[in-house]
């Protein structure tokens, strides 16, 4: 049985080769835009973490200084000596002023914004500055303890609401050397002054933000200027429910780089490291839409690359099978006036030859014959009439 192929039949074969190609070009194009993106994320986060370290590293630094100076006051045998002096004699006027004196140089020295001096029981002996006249009761309660306790107090970062200030109070037991108390120093600093230029500065890029985060029960607390609120704010709490937040998941424990949600709701790519020695996390982040800026426009591109290439192909395909089926025509048209070529000198031949010749099918039915046969046949056919005419005459 001969099989042959319908234009129904052809018309779905070729609709698959379109679809096939196409299918390949879009597999391709997403392979490369998923390549890319997976190499810029990489690129990204690396910056983003370097970044991130060094910041990590210089705010580790900062605090250590810190911690260093409140322990050089603990152990210092003059500055104790000064202490006790001005403990003994509290009304002396030289000795005060040569304590004071040396708490303003150490203030200034050292870019404290206050020192103050207080006794075990949390009253004020001294201060750097002169307004101050009091110490409020969670001062009071911290003197107290560490006075009890005989041990360096680094306060993590206070809000002043009054003064819409955030600030930091290193609390310092003086007399340890001597083996017996004698007074509390305070050092108060303002972050502002030198941390938060640490935590804000940034190289590159305009989405960026870096801060400061630490657990306070059940919430989350940030250091550092948010810079996308409507108004900024250098202390800032959350919730630790909130699980979706790159710096929730720093005070769970997560160090690296992360993608997540910032305070705004936004998609941001963050790198989370811990500040030796300390409580506090370091979060870095950049918006997910300008790290992955230039891939959208390249995703343009990719898209109509792709669009067009599907086109090109299917219009080259489609020439293609334009000269396929002409030349089939071509073909076709050859080979049929070959055939009539040949028939016509086959009906040349059998028409030239003298006797009759009658062509046949395997069924037996007349295909083709000559003049001669053809003259026979219409002798032989009226010849039977005419004996059909007799017999029924004699009949």
């Amino acid at each position: 049985m001969d099989t042959y192929s319908t234009p129904k039949t052809n018309r779905r074969f070729w609709l698959l080769v379109v679809g096939i190609i196409s299918f390949s070009i879009c597999s391709a194009a997403y392979w490369y835009y998923y390549n890319e993106k997976k190499e810029i994320h990489a690129v990204k986060s690396k910056e983003l973490s370097s970044i991130a370290l060094v910041k990590a590293e210089q705010i580790a630094h900062w605090r250590n200084d810190r911690i260093s100076d409140a322990k050089f006051h603990a152990q210092s045998p003059l500055f104790n000596e000064a202490v006790e002096r001005f403990i003994k004699q509290p009304t002396h006027s030289t000795v005060r002023a040569q304590l004071l004196s040396r708490l303003m140089l150490t203030k200034n020295e050292h870019n404290y914004e206050r020192i103050c001096l207080f006794s075990a029981n949390g009253t004020l002996l001294l201060s750097t500055d002169s307004t101050k006249k009091k110490a409020s009761s969670t001062t009071i309660q911290k003197v107290q303890a560490v006075a009890e306790e005989k041990n360096i107090f680094f306060h993590d970062f206070q809000y002043d609401s009054a003064n819409n200030k955030v600030y930091m109070d290193i609390y310092v037991p003086i007399g340890l050397r001597q083996q017996h108390f004698l007074a509390v120093l305070v050092l108060r600093v303002n972050p502002e002054d030198e941390l938060f230029p640490l935590i804000n500065w940034w190289p590159l890029a305009t989405t960026n933000e870096t801060f400061i985060v630490y657990r306070e029960g059940d919430s989350v607390v940030f250091i550092s200027n948010q810079h996308f609120l409507s108004v900024r704010k250098t202390f800032y709490r959350r919730t630790i429910a909130d699980t979706l937040l790159p710096a929730i998941k720093a005070v769970l424990g997560f160090e690296g780089e992360t993608e997540g949600t910032d305070y705004r709701g936004k998609q941001v790519l963050a790198s989370v490291h811990r500040i030796p020695n300390s409580p506090w996390y370091l979060i870095a982040k950049i918006d997910t839409d300008e790290v992955f800026q230039d891939l959208y426009y390249r995703r343009t591109i990719i898209i109509i690359g792709a669009f067009l290439l599907i086109i090109a192909s299917t219009g080259t395909l489609g020439v293609l099978l334009y000269y396929r089926q002409r030349n089939l025509y071509k073909q076709q048209l050859k080979a049929e006036s070959t055939l009539r070529k040949t028939y016509e000198e086959f009906r040349t031949t059998l028409y030239s030859i003298g006797d009759g010749v009658i062509i046949t099918d395997a069924a037996g039915n007349i295909r083709n014959m000559n003049s001669v046969a053809e003259k026979l046949s219409v002798y032989a056919v009226e010849l039977n009439v005419q004996k059909d005419r007799f017999k029924c005459h004699l009949n």
